[in-house]
């Protein structure tokens, strides 16, 4: 069975799929609705956010790196970057990320890294999540599969592969 295809069906919470031996003919035809393209255009991009709705869920995008942390934050204490209202638990974590918003923004504009690299793009739970070389990774997790669990079985290489399709998906 092609290796990108177990991933994907792990993934996708298709256990059954990954147990069940797939002829050559079956793979190849399920591996041509595969793609690494996202199939998002940039204009869909916004559909995590509700109108009106906080960015990130809601969360301090703060406090993913203290202790304790993620919490909630407080809608007196809001800043807007690139038409998202994000906020914050008090005014210091407000200030933190205005000295350095990208350090806080998460990556991928907040899209499930895992199902980036898998050349879709989707909602993630933003609890499910990890800092990874300084970048806030948010991961969904579908059906069986935890996003992030997968993740860590080849970080460089998920990692490569969603970079490469953000890249795309920027790209009108």
């Amino acid at each position: 069975m092609n290796y990108n295809f177990f991933l994907l069906s792990l993934f996708l919470g298709s256990a059954a799929l990954a147990s069940i031996e797939i002829s050559a003919v079956s793979e190849k035809a399920a591996m041509q609705t595969f793609t690494d393209t996202p199939q998002q255009s940039p204009l869909e991009r916004l559909m995590c956010v509700e109108s009106g709705a906080a960015a990130a869920g809601g969360m301090d995008l703060v406090s993913y790196r203290q202790p304790g942390g993620p919490v909630l934050g407080a809608v007196e204490y809001s800043v807007q970057i690139m038409g998202e209202t994000y906020i914050f638990a008090d005014r210091l974590n407000l200030d933190t990320f205005k000295a350095d918003p990208q350090r806080y923004l998460p990556a991928y504009a907040g899209f499930c890294a895992m199902s980036l690299a898998l050349g879709s793009v989707t909602c993630p739970d933003v609890m499910n999540f990890k800092i990874e070389e300084d970048r806030l990774l948010f991961f969904e997790v579908t059906g069986f599969t935890n996003g992030k669990s997968l993740w860590e079985t080849d970080p460089m290489g998920f990692r490569a592969r969603a970079d490469s399709n953000y890249k795309r998906l920027d790209t009108p």
